[in-house]
């Protein structure tokens, strides 16, 4: 929702007293008074199309805008739901926090940026093709609505992710090695082999398996 400037106070639900700020063009939640708000970025930093009541982002302006992105889960009270293709790339990004609400990641779309870590909400159904791949990934945590992680979508290799340790699904190990094309650290359409060091875990921090 976007709104003109307007604050009020609010009782959560153990009676404590907080005040949410919302700002135009900048949506700030607050679900714990303790826990820091997500202040999205101002919509004019993306380019985007619009389909009927959906956003997909196509584009966005790092060189104005900076290097810490928030993608925010409505734009012109529409939900943004993709990713585009190559919305993100080359972009020098050092953060990324995906809005709750974006289904698809497309492919390439955080290709070649400086993202150290990435956490990816629950509503999010599908990681395209080599999505993150030419990062600095050392971690990686995806929420448990994911159906479909494609080839190479956190490749690592000396150039691409090389010291990814973790990758962290809310689900359980069959579930997770039931995914498409686990475990998505190979790039054997390229070099034929696995790379070693990342483990992965499920839901309790269950090991699934160790690269």
């Amino acid at each position: 929702m976007v709104l003109t400037t307007t604050k009020w106070n609010a009782l959560n639900s153990g009676g404590i007293s907080f005040q949410v700020n919302v700002v135009a063009q900048e949506e700030t939640w607050v679900t714990n008074p303790n826990a820091p708000a997500v202040i999205y970025i101002d919509a004019s930093c993306f380019t985007y199309e619009e389909n009927n009541d959906e956003i997909t982002i196509t584009g966005y302006d790092y060189e104005t805008c900076g290097t810490d992105v928030s993608i925010p889960p409505t734009i012109n009270n529409k939900s943004v739901t993709p990713i585009g293709y190559d919305a993100f790339a080359g972009n020098q990004l050092t953060s990324v926090t995906i809005g709750n609400g974006v289904r698809t990641i497309g492919e390439v779309a955080f290709q070649y940026n400086q993202l150290t870590s990435v956490i990816i909400p629950n509503s999010v159904t599908t990681i395209r093709r080599s999505a993150f791949e030419s990062n600095q990934l050392t971690s990686v945590t995806i929420g448990n609505g994911i159906t479909s992680i494609r080839e190479g979508a956190f490749t690592k290799d000396p150039t691409s992710n090389p010291n990814l340790a973790s990758i962290t699904i809310d689900k359980t190990c069959t579930a997770i090695k039931a995914l498409t094309c686990y475990p998505w650290l190979d790039q054997s359409l390229y070099t034929g082999s696995y790379s070693s060091g990342t483990t992965i875990y499920g839901s309790g921090n269950e090991v699934c398996d160790a690269y």
